[in-house]
């Protein structure tokens, strides 16, 4: 069985491994046999899911007439952003769990999606990031080594868990379905 202790959010730039990371976990869920829900804008087909679309509303939908699953949204800017739509997607890191559900969040940057989404996770993947970015992380998880993420190389990352010191870590294996 998968377990997984609170919602994550994966935040890096462009090539820092936040995909990759995303995928790593829905993988482990997947082969524990917990369906996995992806909402992704690209459709990519390396995805270990059982469900995937390009469509938030739809994905939405999915999510809360299922239960138990892994929920992945990647590129949270382009699938939640901040706009109106963010306001309906705020069940997914408020009340989903409610349904057995866990939420992974893959973004670019902390501003991609509002505060209530980076307050409502347990755990973080910090890749590099700009160090306003990084600040707002290390601010949400009070914890000031979030601070040397702009510092960090292509797909190390800072693993933060609420209450917990900030570990840092050399890649994860890449995916493949």
């Amino acid at each position: 069985m998968f377990r997984l202790q609170g919602h994550i959010a994966t935040c890096g730039g462009t090539e820092s491994g936040k995909s990759n990371s995303a995928k790593f976990i829905a993988k482990l869920a997947y082969d524990a046999k917990t369906p996995v829900l992806v909402c992704d804008p690209f459709l990519y087909n390396d995805w270990p899911c059982d469900w995937i679309t390009a469509n938030p509303e739809k994905f939405l939908t999915k999510a809360r007439q299922s239960t138990g699953c892994l929920l992945v949204v990647d590129e949270c800017g382009e699938m939640i952003g901040r706009s109106g739509l963010a306001e309906q997607m705020k069940w997914l890191v408020r009340a989903s769990r409610h349904q057995g559900h866990k939420v992974v969040l893959a973004m670019h940057r902390a501003t991609d999606v509002l505060p209530t989404f980076r307050d409502n996770v347990s755990n973080l993947l910090l890749f590099n990031v700009a160090a306003d970015s990084a600040q707002i992380w290390a601010e949400t998880f009070l914890d000031r080594a979030l601070l040397r993420a702009p510092d960090l190389p292509q797909f190390h990352f800072a693993l933060k868990r609420r209450f917990q010191p900030a570990r840092f870590f050399n890649p994860l294996p890449v995916v493949s379905k």
